[in-house]
């Protein structure tokens, strides 16, 4: 019971956030700017499921978003050189092998896991440097583009594939 009133707390803040800046400028709840927070928000909420088992069972992930970086390097030089399906099995592999030395380091050798994943987002994004030399990685085929980017009706395919995740997490 407890649980749904602090949930309730939060619907309520995020309902009077959401009064409050839709006064405070005439296109906060315009439908570009809602669409347009689609695009921004649905890799955070794909993330965001992840997560959520992790917060869950009392830990912290810092290197989230270096590894997910990491991983967006190697994916687009292993494109290059050996296709498609060669770069999805690549950032598969390494981003198993991530979390395996995030887990690793935490349950084998009981070590703190703020200071693990603070330390492998270190590592994680200081390879992506090093491996991009500080470039981005370009030249993907349109079809790749249009994963990301393509719209179904009125919303993005991320947008559509993270609401999907959030209502299978939301119903499990």
């Amino acid at each position: 019971m407890k649980k749904h009133f602090r949930e309730l707390g939060l619907l309520i803040v995020l309902i009077g956030l959401t009064v409050g800046m839709s006064f405070l400028s005439p296109y906060f709840l315009d439908f570009e700017n809602l669409m347009d927070l689609t695009r921004h928000l649905a890799e955070i909420g794909i993330i965001a499921c992840g997560m959520t088992f992790i917060i869950m069972s009392g830990g912290i992930d810092l290197s989230v978003g270096s590894l997910l970086g990491f991983c967006g390097i190697v994916l687009g030089y292993t494109w290059q050189s050996y296709g498609a399906f060669a770069a999805l099995v690549m950032i598969f592999l390494v981003g198993l092998l991530g979390g395996a030395i995030n887990g690793g380091l935490i349950t084998r050798l009981g070590l703190p896991p703020l200071v693990v994943t603070l330390a492998t987002m270190a590592l994680y994004r200081g390879g992506a440097m090093i491996i991009s030399k500080a470039q981005p990685v370009s030249d993907f085929p349109e079809w790749f583009e249009w994963l990301g980017q393509g719209y179904f009706d009125l919303f993005r395919y991320s947008f559509l594939f993270g609401s999907f995740l959030l209502g299978s997490r939301w119903w499990s």
